[in-house]
């Protein structure tokens, strides 16, 4: 009988229409309806989640005369963990943009101002001297101030700033040290690293004291995608599929749990993806108007948990541990 049980799902085109959805009602700018969830996860990348930070200075920073007061706007909004994106670039806005310092080094870079652009209200008003900071995207309690610089095209190649976060925080970028490298073969300037960077080629910093680093943040594809949010995306692909199959192959079940909700039995339903997490997601099931699946790979053995209920809110809320299918 098990063989006459159908599951309609395809979650990896879910994933993608759902990443569309939302940064189109979102008001982004160029959402690509076939790379959306790339997208999507670049913007995830570049923005940071709003919540309370504490906040580290390098040992020699210093603000420039005139900027104290936008400097301790600034610093009031990552302690009490405001949204910063307004303080960032006005390309932020749009999906297709890149950020090469971020996706190569890690680092951040904020406007300095305590005054919304008059053009755009949503941002600060941009300032000649912008903020370059550091957040550990494993652990992003803190945010680490290197330095204030001026705002210049070559300041997002400039070593010397690798340099800074290695000798005030050496644990968080000791992961990227490549221990065997004394140095590199060839001496590579601000300048050089700039044009590599241009045309998308990844290299290591080397600080000429025996210490060689990868770029923090893993670095950029050919193709201009962040080497980080290809990761997160590859991973969110990865759990949708492993759930795919795992639905599949549990069709017999997860036809009963819906079946004793509906009070009667069914032999296919068509599923669409409507909440997606990493591991966790809510999907609809469109033969029916108000019934919804919460599917949960809850450990390392994969092991599958089936919650249905009458709403996203109500699945959100609640948990139910009755419905475990190994």
């Amino acid at each position: 009988m098990g063989e006459l049980f159908m599951i309609n799902l395809d979650m990896k085109r879910d994933l993608n229409n759902w990443a569309y959805k939302n940064l189109k009602a979102a008001g982004f700018k160029n959402v690509e309806p076939d790379n959306a969830l790339y997208q999507n996860c670049n913007i995830l990348l570049r923005k940071l989640q709003p919540k309370p930070r504490q906040i580290e200075k390098s040992k020699d920073f210093m603000c420039p005369i005139g900027y104290e007061d936008k400097l301790k706007f600034f610093e009031e909004a990552v302690i009490a963990g405001k949204d910063l994106t307004p303080f960032m670039s006005r390309s932020i806005q749009d999906a297709k943009s890149q950020d090469k310092m971020l996706f190569d080094w890690g680092l951040y870079h904020f406007h300095l101002s305590n005054t919304l652009d008059k053009n755009n209200p949503y941002f600060m008003k941009g300032s000649k001297n912008l903020l370059v900071a550091y957040v550990d995207h494993d652990f992003d309690d803190t945010i680490y101030f290197l330095q204030i610089r001026p705002h210049k095209s070559i300041l997002w190649t400039e070593q010397e700033l690798i340099r800074c976060l290695a000798d005030n925080w050496p644990n968080l970028i000791e992961k990227y040290r490549l221990p065997e490298a004394a140095s590199l073969t060839a001496n590579i300037t601000d300048d050089n690293y700039k044009n590599l960077r241009k045309n998308n080629i990844n290299t290591m910093v080397d600080l000429h004291d025996g210490r060689v680093y990868l770029g923090p943040n893993w670095g950029i594809t050919s193709n201009v995608f962040s080497v980080r949010a290809l990761m997160n995306h590859d991973r969110l692909i990865n759990d949708a599929m492993i759930i795919q199959e795992n639905i599949i192959s549990n069709a017999d079940v997860l036809l009963e749990i819906i079946g004793e909700r509906v009070g009667a039995p069914i032999e296919d339903i068509y599923l669409k993806l409507v909440k997606p997490n990493l591991s966790d997601y809510i999907l609809k099931v469109n033969n029916f108007s108000n019934v919804f699946i919460r599917i949960m790979l809850i450990d390392e053995n994969r092991t599958l948990r089936f919650l249905v209920g009458d709403s996203i809110e109500q699945l959100t809320n609640e948990e139910n541990k009755n419905n475990t299918v190994p």
